[in-house]
């Protein structure tokens, strides 16, 4: 700040000092500025650059199409055939317009899926395109969106009568129960409840490996 004296009126005025540079013109100081920037290791986007990435949980693959099979198959619960066996996942999985259909039904919600196999309109196709795969287990340990397969006169010989997808494997009072979905049941897509190792199961099968 300048001081100036007036000798005539014994006065003291007191001028602001002019700034040299245009940038006190302008606005704070680049110095100002510098010191509201971020630290470094930060871009001006606020993403970490310098230390270690937030990691975000993902899905795996083989979940995602778990979850695809298991979301088809609860989707169509309560479906009903029409006259004849006439039924959508025949229709689109062999072309026909009906015929048993719990195979077909299986075949249509693993290519939901995302799944070139199993394929088939025989319940015991479905296990045996597993077999070859290696991906059949028989008898043994059960596990969600496993292919489950039924011969109901409890003698276990092929082929199967029926097939279906297991939803979930749960215990209760000290049993362990699985709850499957399968087509033509009734007549319809439905949820069925049985002891895992009931006589009438022939085995599973998984189906995304």
């Amino acid at each position: 700040m300048e001081v100036s004296v007036s000798a005539k009126k014994n006065t003291v005025s007191l001028k602001p000092l002019q700034s040299s540079t245009a940038s006190s013109k302008m606005g704070p100081a680049k110095s100002d500025q510098k010191s509201k920037e971020k630290p470094k290791g930060y871009s001006t986007r606020d993403t970490f650059v310098d230390g270690p990435k937030e990691t975000k949980k993902t899905s795996s693959g083989k979940d995602k199409k778990l979850d695809k099979l298991l979301d088809a198959a609860k989707g169509q619960i309560g479906y009903k055939e029409g006259r004849n066996n006439s039924n959508k996942f025949t229709k689109e999985m062999t072309g026909k317009n009906g015929q048993a259909w719990c195979a077909d039904f299986v075949s249509w919600a693993a290519k939901e899926a995302g799944l070139s196999k199993p394929k088939s309109s025989l319940a015991q196709g479905i296990a045996d395109q597993l077999e070859a795969k290696g991906q059949w287990k028989g008898r043994h340990d059960p596990k969600k969106g496993d292919a489950v397969t039924f011969q109901w006169n409890g003698n276990s010989k092929k082929p199967a009568d029926h097939v279906g997808i297991v939803e979930k494997v749960f215990e209760k009072n000290g049993q362990k129960y699985i709850t499957y979905i399968s087509g033509n049941s009734s007549d319809s897509v439905a949820r069925r409840t049985m002891p895992w190792n009931d006589k009438a199961i022939m085995g599973y099968g998984t189906m995304i490996s």
